[in-house]
């Protein structure tokens, strides 16, 4: 059987993003982490309807300030939807490159 390898070039370069400018809507799964070793999971579904401006803050401050933790939140681990993203970016730089191959009088592949 086969084995399919994905090109890591493209998670490696979003591994270097800051967390805060990794839209919500490529998130699939955001946890915090306790001291305690206890984990907070929260869905993409769960992200959408999020309102703040810097939602791992507001994310640690609604779970810390609701007391029911037994420990702080120390870590955050952020889990991206890369195949979501990579279409994205796709389509984009191929919208992009057809506008520039048309203004320059070449033609579509």
């Amino acid at each position: 059987m086969p084995i399919h390898k994905r090109d890591r070039n493209f998670q490696n370069i979003v591994s270097e993003l800051d967390v805060k400018s990794i839209p919500t809507e490529y998130i699939q799964q955001l946890n915090l982490v306790c001291e305690n070793g206890d984990r907070i999971a929260f869905r993409e579904q769960d992200l959408e309807d999020f309102q703040d401006d810097d939602l791992v803050f507001g994310l640690i401050n609604l779970v810390e300030g609701n007391n029911d933790l037994q420990s702080r939140v120390v870590d955050v681990e952020i889990i991206v939807d890369y195949k979501k993203l990579e279409n994205e970016v796709k389509l984009k730089t191929e919208k992009i490159l057809s506008k520039t191959n048309n203004k320059n009088g070449t033609t579509k592949k």
